[in-house]
């Protein structure tokens, strides 16, 4: 019996040791904090949202996955940084400078950051100048309609990035390629997708 709990104990404790680390976050406090994989891709609900992957975000919390396999939240005004695979957040202002909430870094040049906000199923899409970081322009919604896109493209991407050929050529390609979908249903749960950025995240130009 002895030797039976040993080896449960060393299996699990190996299932534990196991987890992959997929990012980390630092708090405002200056501590970092590793995000695991969320093995089996275990999904919760929450209320109208459904967590599934590594790491979601709402619009004030970002959850994630621990070692123990354990989903936990935390604010989003205390986390400075995040990064996930490939995707880099950063704290920035979403009203008046004054509040502010964690932004997908989608693109930046040597003059601007374009970033986007997810809340309440929509994507909120934001440009900062730099270095100051102060928000330089209105805030679009973006990945519902076409339209909408099609604004931000002409009235953001080649105002701000104009001279970003390979970040203008992945949207306007994305947005006359991919289907738009304004809210898929899943019983009670709601899930969005942003269009026009799909596979742009970090983008660097030139």
């Amino acid at each position: 019996m002895k030797k039976i709990l040993l080896v449960l104990f060393i299996l699990t404790t190996n299932v534990i040791f196991s987890q992959k680390v997929v990012g980390h976050l630092i708090t405002n406090k200056g501590e970092r904090i590793n995000l695991y994989e969320n093995k089996g891709n275990k999904k919760k609900v929450r209320g109208y949202t459904v967590f599934s992957g590594d790491v979601n975000l709402t619009g004030e919390y970002v959850r994630y996955w621990t070692k123990k396999q354990k989903l936990v939240k935390i604010k989003q005004k205390k986390v400075t940084k995040l990064v996930h695979g490939e995707k880099r957040y950063e704290l920035l202002p979403i009203i008046d400078n004054k509040r502010y909430r964690i932004h997908e870094v989608i693109a930046e040049n040597n003059e601007y950051l374009l970033t986007q906000y997810y809340s309440s199923g929509y994507y909120f899409i934001f440009t900062f100048r730099k270095p100051s970081l102060e928000m330089s322009e209105y805030i679009y919604r973006s990945g519902v309609m076409k339209d909408w896109d099609l604004e931000i493209y002409e009235e953001v991407l080649l105002r701000y990035f104009g001279d970003c050929s390979a970040l203008l050529d992945k949207a306007k390609y994305n947005i006359e390629n991919y289907e738009y979908i304004d809210i898929n249903e899943q019983g009670s749960v709601r899930t969005v997708q942003n269009t026009m950025f799909n596979d742009i995240t970090n983008f660097q130009c030139e």
